[in-house]
């Protein structure tokens, strides 16, 4: 590191984003328990209801089930452990409160055959020091 950066502790931080396949849609019990604890649903957020993330051939091909199951749910402010660095030497040890923002969402097309029966789903986010 150069003299007088920042560094934080990847063991220290706290867990912001929570991703995966839920095997529910927009409103089951793993969501909105995660929503009541003050966690944004970046799909919900970003995406219009009738884009699915998982499709499934049904009889024989005859029907086609669309589900929206997975999710990338987000938590926006959290308190960030931070060294003060300069060369090798820790000068300051402190906390900052910083806020995790979501920039956008997105169901990623061209996988719905002869793939995975889900869509990847990406976000993109960024986090900004609190003043």
């Amino acid at each position: 590191l150069d003299e007088d950066e920042m560094a934080f502790s990847e063991s220290q931080l706290p867990l912001d984003i929570i991703a995966g396949d839920f095997n529910e849609g927009d409103f089951g019990g793993a969501t909105s328990y995660f929503s009541s604890q003050g966690y944004t649903d970046a799909l919900q957020q970003y995406v219009p209801q009738r884009k699915e993330t998982h499709t499934w051939p049904f009889m024989r091909n005859f029907w086609t089930l669309r589900k929206r199951l997975d999710h990338i749910l987000w938590h926006g402010e959290s308190t960030i452990p931070v060294m003060y660095l300069k060369g090798n030497k820790v000068l300051e040890e402190s906390e900052c409160t910083s806020t995790l923002q979501s920039l956008g969402c997105g169901v990623v097309s061209g996988y719905e055959s002869n793939a995975s029966d889900h869509q990847p789903v990406l976000a993109l986010f960024a986090i900004v020091k609190d003043p």
